[in-house]
């Protein structure tokens, strides 16, 4: 069990080094082909960009202070985006209409999951407000990245199932 969660955090890391690609709205908009390529580019583009995504995200948590990962609906919701890494990284890439098809399910799966991500951000910080004051403060950036990206990685998702 240790081996595969050093090999996880390793893939994480290796993920993070990976810059962001950003996408404007405008892009997004553009996106709007029901072929089948098409469909079938945006899955594939999905499939490596939210995997980068989350990574980053994942080394956000991994570098609050470590009595922020004992909160269990903080690490409820690390859990959360490991899961929807370890995924995404494990899905094999898209070249076809089946594998669109499967992949627009595992992120609908992905969506889904992930719909109390506020709600138990929301009392994880309350219970360390309650427990250790000083280290709210320290969860300002974090918090406004992790509730930023959390909102353009929806959309993106959102776009590609609808």
């Amino acid at each position: 069990m240790a081996s595969r969660h050093w090999t996880i955090a390793y893939i994480i890391e290796k993920y993070a080094r990976r810059p962001i690609r950003s996408i404007t709205m405008r892009q997004l908009m553009n996106i709007t082909s029901t072929a089948p390529s098409a469909l079938i580019r945006n899955a594939e583009w999905l499939r490596e960009e939210m995997a980068v995504r989350f990574a980053h995200r994942l080394c956000d948590f991994n570098r609050q202070p470590h009595i922020v990962a004992l909160n269990p609906h903080i690490h409820q919701v690390y859990e959360l985006y490991t899961s929807a890494f370890e995924q995404l990284v494990e899905f094999p890439p898209v070249r076809d209409e089946e594998g669109e098809s499967s992949f627009t399910k595992l992120i609908e799966d992905v969506v889904a999951s992930q719909g109390n991500v506020v709600d138990q951000m929301r009392r994880g910080v309350k219970d360390l407000k309650t427990i250790c004051p000083d280290v709210s403060s320290t969860l300002d950036n974090f918090l406004e990245r992790l509730l930023v990206t959390r909102i353009s990685r929806r959309v993106l998702l959102e776009h590609h199932i609808g």
